[in-house]
């Protein structure tokens, strides 16, 4: 026959394996958010900084294009 203490740590031992679960996801998904919003502020960066690259391109266009008026206005508009 069972004693108390041997049905309390049965219960405890069974109860801790929940228990660490939610603790361990519950620490992964602090992770996880802080993680994304790291890489949400790196792509706001990225996006700054590419910005004035991609309003140049029609103008680098026009500098390979065939047209010599072309290629002056280009580099002028660069300039």
């Amino acid at each position: 026959m069972p004693t108390f203490s041997s049905k309390l740590f049965s219960i405890v031992e069974k109860a801790t394996t929940p228990i660490l679960v939610a603790v361990v996801g519950f620490i992964l998904n602090l992770n996880i958010n802080k993680t994304q919003s790291e890489i949400s502020k790196l792509q706001a960066e990225m996006d700054l900084q590419i910005a004035p690259v991609k309003a140049m391109e029609p103008y680098m266009d026009m500098l390979s294009d065939t047209s010599e008026t072309k290629n002056i206005l280009g580099a002028y508009t660069i300039y």
